[in-house]
């Protein structure tokens, strides 16, 4: 079985109107999804959710995939792991044998998923000197870092 690759006609131009709102900088979206069946009366935080980072990240022309690799898991990932509040820090990769050697047709080169317990915990991270020195030093060796800023609700 082999993968399809998508259709560049259609995924081109979504990325494209993506990272015209981007800038090649960080974009702060916070979703505020409230379950179905949760007090609404109560805040966010009162509810059990974690708060999430989701990065979606291209690398910089002119890397290969190896240093874009190391350079992630090996220098920038030691960023987020030293935050005071961070609970988990996960950095998916594509697997090359799904999307050709070449990384052809593939609108990201890899997702970090970050989780803090509160939105205010996620904040004051980021607000850290740590922090900004992280944020400061993805955009060393990612073009394009596209974050959702999200609440997460497990249904199963």
């Amino acid at each position: 079985y082999k993968m399809r690759r998508p259709d560049r006609s259609q995924t081109l131009p979504v990325f494209l109107f993506y990272t015209a709102f981007v800038c090649s900088y960080h974009i702060r979206l916070y979703i505020q999804a409230v379950p179905v069946g949760t007090d609404r009366t109560k805040t966010p935080n009162e509810v059990n959710t974690m708060i999430k980072c989701i990065c979606f990240v291209k690398a910089k022309p002119g890397q290969t995939e190896e240093e874009f690799k190391n350079r992630w898991l090996n220098d920038h990932a030691q960023f987020a792991a030293s935050w005071k509040n961070i609970k988990n820090y996960k950095v998916c990769l594509p697997i090359p044998e799904a999307h050709g050697k070449s990384g052809q047709g593939r609108l990201f080169d890899g997702v970090g998923i970050l989780v803090w317990d509160t939105y205010e915990e996620m904040m004051e991270d980021y607000d850290s000197e740590r922090g900004k020195a992280g944020v400061d030093d993805a955009y060393q060796f990612m073009d394009v870092a596209m974050n959702l800023f999200c609440e997460e609700h497990v249904i199963k």
